[in-house]
């Protein structure tokens, strides 16, 4: 079934319709007619008894699964019909029940380590220190997946990927879990489809010389413990596709992983589905493989859901569908170089150093102690601005020879949250098919840019639900907004644990009935 449903279909009734967004709505008991007591009491005793149950059945602590899809588009589960069974879940069908969140986001930059990092957290960019797929660091560590431990006073910004566990600057959800472990220990999987994720949520926090969280798979043949020889795309090194990612989780249901001395279901698993944001990359948002990817994905849920009625714990399961960032299409004469924008205003190369992302970028001084440096930002930003193609440059701090705080990231897009010592000193976002791209790497790769792309803030709408099968989901879609970074706070406040430290943001409450979680202290 599409969604949303016609205002005169069952689902619509049933929910309710708000300025074109449906809503629950309750509807009040019928008054009683004049019966026996006797009768009367009998029912009540009933309607307790199938209360206490209910109740009994939603303390049972839950099986909490967060499901990234990377790169899906909101807009093909809405309007494009490519995600039929999301489309159920989200109007209550097949035995669920779900609540959507129209306007969520991800955090800025839209790329795929920073919003992972903020599900992970619960934190911001501008917190957990993983502003962008690649930034700079001023100070060299000999390695380009590291980061300094503090910046160095007079480096000049060394390009890094920062896929290491050394460069979040917060606690994760594994490692606040294992912290609060409690008695009976919680278990936590980690299974990523990239497995740059798995490198970069590989902590050892709590525990040096073992990892954070108890299971950790990827398929990738490093001499990591948790890689796994399994088929690989041969352009990206990522599961082969996301069937394969599936198979791992449900394996993980059924045979459970090893966990202080036994095998454990795990409580918390938490998975990267890559096989979407390879096809946008590969051919395009709007291509016929995009919405392919996009309905296979759709499949591997329904796979999990059938899976988990199967074992019988789909009532104790809850299940958030998240998606990093969207996708959008980037031929190939549209492209953005800051080079040559610099080169025509007369800035000198060495002045600066650009990581691209996508739709996006940041743009490092080479020194940031100069006393001309915010006059030199200033006609940086003047040069950017008169490209029609990029929508916003934007400073790290405040500019007192451009307007002072008037055109930072915080006053112009609070919402962005990314900035702090590895933002670049102006950060850029682009308009609508256009990619970031210097000529060297135009011409090192003859595809470039990507046919699909996305780091911009027009690809922050992403898909955000919440389904399950028990009574502790509410119905609806709630017009408040979430983002990426209320993942893991959810996800420790369902376990009755504390969020991680560093943690920004709250848990999804708008999404459940307190009163019948386990432990609840609401």
């Amino acid at each position: 079934m599409s969604w949303p449903p016609s205002p005169g279909s069952d689902t619509a009734d049933r929910r309710g319709w708000q300025n074109g967004v449906p809503m629950v709505y309750r509807t009040g008991f019928p008054r009683p007619r004049p019966a026996r007591v006797v009768t009367l009491l009998a029912l009540a005793a009933l309607f307790a008894l199938s209360l206490g149950a209910a109740d009994a059945s939603a303390a049972k602590r839950p099986y909490v699964y967060i499901f990234s899809l990377d790169g899906l588009d909101r807009d093909a589960v809405l309007s494009e019909g490519d995600a039929p069974f999301l489309s159920e879940l989200i109007a209550d069908e097949n035995g669920a029940r779900s609540t959507f969140f129209p306007r969520s986001r991800s955090v800025m930059v839209a790329e795929t380590n920073p919003n992972h990092t903020s599900m992970i957290t619960g934190a911001y960019p501008k917190r957990h220190g993983i502003v962008g797929n690649e930034f700079a660091t001023y100070g060299a560590t000999g390695d380009e997946a590291t980061c300094p431990a503090k910046p160095t006073p007079g480096a000049t910004p060394a390009v890094t990927t920062g896929q290491s566990p050394s460069c979040i600057e917060t606690e994760t959800a594994f490692a606040a879990i294992e912290r609060q472990r409690r008695d009976p220990r919680l278990t936590t999987a980690l299974i990523m489809g990239k497995p740059k994720l798995a490198r970069l949520f590989a902590t050892q926090e709590v525990n040096p010389g073992s990892y954070d969280a108890d299971y950790i798979w990827a398929p990738c043949d490093d001499d990591e413990p948790y890689c796994k020889d399994v088929p690989t795309n041969p352009v990206t090194g990522y599961a082969l596709d996301d069937s394969e990612v599936m198979d791992e989780v449900i394996r993980t249901t059924r045979d459970g992983v090893a966990d202080a001395g036994a095998d454990r279901r795990p409580d918390l698993t938490f998975v990267n589905f890559p096989q979407i944001d390879s096809a946008g990359h590969a051919t395009g948002r709007t291509s016929p493989a995009y919405a392919a990817a996009v309905t296979l994905a759709d499949a591997e849920i329904s796979r999990f859901v059938a899976n988990q009625k199967e074992l019988g714990i789909w009532k104790r399961t809850v299940m958030m569908v998240v998606s990093d960032h969207s996708m959008d299409d980037t031929p190939q004469f549209m492209k953005v170089s800051v080079d040559d924008t610099f080169a025509a205003a007369g800035i000198p190369s060495g002045a600066y150093e650009v990581v691209g992302n996508g739709s996006a970028a940041h743009i490092y001084l080479t020194d940031r102690t100069s006393p001309g440096r915010f006059d030199l930002l200033r006609r940086m930003r003047a040069a950017l601005n008169a490209v029609p193609a990029i929508t916003d440059a934007l400073y790290r701090v405040p500019n007192p020879s451009d307007g002072g705080r008037a055109h930072t990231i915080e006053q112009t897009h609070r919402g962005w949250e990314v900035g702090g010592e590895r933002s670049g000193d102006i950060v850029i976002s682009t308009r609508p098919g256009t990619a970031v791209l210097e000529t060297s790497e135009i011409s090192s790769l003859p595809f470039n840019p990507l046919p699909g792309n996305h780091g911009s803030k027009l690809t922050r709408d992403n898909f955000w639900l919440i389904a399950g099968g028990g009574p502790t989901i509410k119905l609806g879609t709630p017009l408040r907004r979430v983002t990426n970074a209320n993942a893991a706070p959810t996800a420790t406040h369902l376990l009755g644990v504390k969020r991680p430290e560093g943690a920004q943001t709250g848990w999804a409450r708008q999404a459940f009935k307190s009163k019948l979680l386990p432990g609840s202290r609401r």
